[in-house]
Parts: C-alpha cells; sequence; structure tokens
C-alpha cells in the first residue's frame, strides 16, 4: 500500500475516534469496530425490506440460519466486510490518483448531515451526536459519522469516475463486435458499447481495488443493537 494511502487512512481513524478493537487493517491502517458498525447498520436498515421477507426481524439475527453452517448475522457480516474492504480500496485509489471529491457529491454529504440533524431536533435530542449512538451504537459521534460519510462518497465519487472513463468509442465497439461473431447478430453496436462499457468498467474496479490488501480481524467484531434499532 502507498505511504500517502496509509497516511490518509490514519487521519481517518483518528476522526472515528478509535472506538472499539481493529477490525480490518493493511500496513498500518485500521478500521475501528465503530467504523464497521456505521456499514453494518447502514445495510441493516437499507435492507430490512428484503430481509423481513427471509428472517424474523424482531429475534437476533445470530440465532437464525442463512445455512446449515452460517447464522444470518455472520452472512450480513461478511457481506459487510467485503464492502468496507472495497469502500477503502477505492478511497486509496482515488486519493492515489489525485482525484478530489466533485461538488455534487459534497454537497450530497452536507444534505445527509442536515438530515440526520434536523431528524435528531425533530427527535428531541440535545444534539446529532446523541441521535447518532441511538441509531448506531454507543461509539457513535457526528466526528466519526462524518469521516464515514466521507469515505462511503468518496469511493462512490471514484468509481463512478472510472465509469466515466471507461466509456467506450464506437471504433471500440465494432472491434469488441468483431471478437464475438455472432453474438450481436439481433442486438447491434449499441448493445455492444453497454457489454463492453460494463466489461471494462469491472476491470478497471478490479485493478483499483487490487493494488490494496487487508487483514481482517473478524473475531473483534461486536455486534450490538443500538436503541433506535431492532436487530439482537
Amino acid at each position: 500500500m502507498k505511504r500517502f494511502a496509509a497516511l490518509l487512512f490514519v487521519l481517518l481513524l483518528v476522526l472515528t475516534g478509535c472506538q472499539g478493537k481493529t477490525v480490518m487493517e493493511g500496513d498500518g491502517a485500521k478500521i475501528s469496530n465503530m467504523e464497521f458498525a456505521y456499514h453494518y447498520w447502514t445495510e441493516i436498515n437499507s435492507s430490512k425490506e428484503a430481509l423481513q421477507e427471509q428472517v424474523d426481524m424482531s429475534k437476533p439475527l445470530d440465532e437464525q440460519m442463512y445455512d446449515e453452517t452460517t447464522t444470518w448475522q455472520d452472512y450480513l457480516i461478511d457481506q459487510v466486510l467485503a464492502q468496507v474492504e472495497e469502500t477503502m480500496a477505492l478511497v486509496f485509489a482515488a486519493q492515489d490518483d489525485g482525484f478530489e471529491m466533485p461538488k455534487d457529491y459534497e454537497e450530497s454529504l452536507d444534505d445527509v448531515i442536515v438530515n440526520f440533524t434536523d431528524a435528531a431536533m425533530g427527535g428531541g435530542y440535545k444534539d446529532l451526536s446523541a441521535y447518532l449512538k441511538d441509531i448506531y451504537g454507543r461509539g457513535a459521534d457526528e466526528e466519526s459519522f462524518r469521516a464515514y460519510l466521507y469515505n462511503t462518497h468518496l469511493a462512490t465519487a471514484y468509481a463512478d469516475e472510472l465509469y466515466a472513463r471507461s466509456e467506450p468509442t464506437e471504433e471500440e465497439a465494432l472491434a469488441y463486435m468483431e471478437k464475438n461473431p455472432g453474438a450481436y447478430a439481433d442486438s447491434g453496436i449499441e448493445q455492444a458499447l453497454q457489454d463492453l462499457h460494463s466489461e471494462d468498467y469491472n476491470n478497471a474496479i478490479m485493478t483499483a481495488i487490487n493494488s490494496y490488501t487487508f487483514t481482517t480481524h473478524r473475531e473483534n467484531i461486536r455486534i450490538t443493537a443500538p436503541k433506535g434499532l431492532d436487530e439482537n
């Protein structure tokens, strides 16, 4: 991992308050259990409707089986760990590429803070940090939440940038069609453009994230349900 990226990760770790044991690290850079909790509970909330069709959300997920050997909680932890690793790899790749967060993504981040602050005030909380503790757990506060939002917004913005860079020309699409004779006899160049774009984008993402490696300390993960959530 490049030195600049490692220093950035250490800075972000300081911003998160270092609450809880290390869940993921690479070259001295670390993600705490609190940072993981932001990702985990966001995933639970965003997929709750789909989860409700498969599990009983009124009961602990670590008591419900995803398959013969894995609980739903373990399954979701694995999914979120993969998301965190990809997010941080994209953050590092963006910084090493000299990519800066576009203004519209900064505005989107600010909008999240405004919406959460409005919810906190409307709910009678003394401040945003008090509200975040109810949503994400005891170690949550505004500073670490902003760092989490920065990571996720920068990673998304950079992924979108890679998508834009991967857009093929018509000449490239025609060459792609020649390499796949018969595949586009009915759909034509438009479909070839879409398929090649998707292929090039996926390759760009893999190239970006494969430049960084992480070690996961899964045994350090502690899932504690915040007051404002139903899980566990």
